[in-house]
């Protein structure tokens, strides 16, 4: 199996250094609680809004709304593709 969990990158790095804290230990047992399984046979893990972003850039065009109204439809989907794992606002 297959899984993406959320360690803070402090407390990784305490742990491979010293694995010593068991405070560290909990925070990482807990995120492996919440870990989200990757589906069998899941295809690339991208970045959507990034493609329709470099879709957007090879086009040279200003928008997305420029779009032909078949080129429309095709991106258009990709906004329905099934997220396996939600995007992170964190900056």
């Amino acid at each position: 199996m297959q899984v993406v969990i959320d360690i803070p990158e402090d407390v990784l790095n305490r742990f491979y250094r010293e694995f010593r804290d068991l405070n560290d230990c909990v925070t990482i047992i807990k995120a492996l609680e919440k870990a989200t399984p990757l589906p069998n046979g899941h295809g690339r893990l991208i970045d959507c809004d990034e493609l329709k972003e470099q879709i957007r850039r090879s086009l040279a065009i200003k928008s997305l709304d420029y779009l032909l109204p078949a080129e429309k439809a095709i991106v258009e989907q990709i906004d329905h593709i099934t997220t396996i794992i939600p995007e992170d606002k964190d900056e």
